[in-house]
């Protein structure tokens, strides 16, 4: 389990270490290499349709750096060797009813195909299933983003679902705490 730096289990927002990354919350200077990261049509082509503001990127990292919400949530920067090389996010969702906890996860093209964004992934749903003591952990995938339909699936997330959400077409999974088997 990924070891979590914390003074105690609901601290604000942790930080949290898997064998390569540093997964921390994100912050202000990470700004241009988040905004590198969203440039890029490959990784921003599930985000909310065309018609996007040329500050949609900048409105986006504002919100997320603004985030207050319920204390051990909130956006995480995933870092590797000190290289920012994704972001993710564990908060209450806009989309789906009930405030249920919402995972997220964005990984640079340059750093895809390694399994970063898997452990990453790892960490922040074990910190909300096993941390935090959430009820279960909820993920919106675009219809069309095929590889996070593959990393939910070896999460162990169950699809339940699909709709419209963030402007287009997702699959929606949640993800329970595991039970002791006797």
């Amino acid at each position: 389990m990924p070891r979590t730096d914390t003074a105690g289990a609901f601290a604000q927002q942790p930080t949290l270490r898997t064998e390569r990354l540093v997964i921390r919350p994100l912050r202000e200077d990470d700004r241009r290499d988040v905004r590198d990261i969203f440039s890029d049509p490959e990784v921003s082509s599930f985000l909310a349709g065309d018609g996007k503001p040329a500050t949609w990127i900048d409105d986006m990292i504002d919100r997320r750096l603004a985030f207050d919400g319920p204390k051990g949530m909130g956006h995480w920067a995933f870092v590797e060797d000190d290289i920012l090389v994704g972001v993710g996010h564990l908060r209450p969702s806009a989309e789906l009813a009930g405030d249920v906890a919402e995972i997220g996860w964005y990984l640079g093209r340059d750093h895809q195909g390694r399994g970063l964004a898997t452990e990453a992934a790892v960490a922040i749903r074990d910190h909300g299933l096993h941390t935090l003591r959430l009820p279960a952990v909820w993920a919106l995938v675009h219809n069309g983003n095929q590889a996070s339909h593959r990393l939910a699936g070896r999460l162990g997330f169950v699809e339940v679902g699909t709709g419209t959400h963030y402007g287009g077409p997702h699959k929606v999974y949640v993800a329970l705490p595991r039970t002791p088997s006797r």
